[in-house]
């Protein structure tokens, strides 16, 4: 095997790795803008084909607690339903409530009380 031949499929493995890596992070930007911008279908359908779990991190934060810093009620609720934990909290140790609190989401944090009442 000559050293040129082995460069290059060291560089054809890097380019290969660093061409999943960029899609993961793409769909990790996709899901969390979806969050924040009420795409139920894209969040739905990520989690019923097992393109992410309902309690994956993404940046430390798991989608509910994006959808609870977003304040988004309805995607709170769907997350929940798809298997979202309510006691996951984030890499800083706070919940998905304690996110609502922090961000003012009174809508995201309502719903959350009704969930738990």
């Amino acid at each position: 095997m000559s050293l040129s031949y082995t460069l290059t499929s060291l560089l054809l493995g890097l380019i290969t790795l660093g061409s999943n890596l960029l899609t993961v992070n793409n769909l990790e930007t996709q899901l969390v803008d979806a969050v924040a911008n009420q795409d139920y279908v894209f969040v739905e359908k990520a989690i019923d084909t097992n393109l992410i779990h309902a309690n994956t991190k993404i940046n430390g934060k798991t989608l509910l607690i994006y959808a609870c810093i977003y304040d988004q009620a309805e995607m709170v609720l769907l997350l929940l339903n798809k298997g979202a934990a309510l006691d996951m909290p984030c890499d800083l140790g706070y919940t998905p409530e304690e996110h609502a609190v922090m961000n003012n989401s009174i809508y995201a944090l309502a719903q959350i009380i009704i969930v738990k009442a």
